[in-house]
């Protein structure tokens, strides 16, 4: 990956070779492990279109190594009532509450936190 990410950079004819332009994992993400790449630049005022031609490069040059980027799932538990067949089905909006019965029956806030005690 380490190596991927500096190709790239260094193929990049508005990226200086000095001083040398640098690739670090930076942090582990909930699905990925995110690397940060510093580097100087020809043009501050082009940074958004060579950013733009770096990642373009680097999903390039991952599809041909064949790295896939990972994307957060998430798991749909229904717990009753039974799913409308149409958006006409759908219950009216409780104004004062800012949303349908059907989507929070229990009319506890979803901003509501618990505690640790509940």
């Amino acid at each position: 990956m380490h190596a991927i990410l500096l190709k790239v950079v260094h193929e990049n004819s508005e990226v200086l070779d000095t001083p040398e332009p640098t690739v670090v994992m930076d942090e582990f993400g909930d699905s990925s492990l995110n690397f940060v790449i510093r580097c100087y630049l020809s043009s501050v005022q082009e940074r958004l279109i060579i950013k733009h031609k770096i990642n373009t490069s680097i999903d390039a040059e991952f599809r041909r190594n064949k790295i896939v980027i990972p994307f957060p799932q998430r798991d749909l538990h229904i717990i009753s009532g039974e799913f409308p067949k149409s958006i006409g089905d759908l219950p009216p909006i409780d104004r004062e509450q800012g949303e349908s019965r059907a989507s929070n029956p229990t009319g506890v806030s979803p901003r509501r936190r618990l505690s640790d005690s509940e």
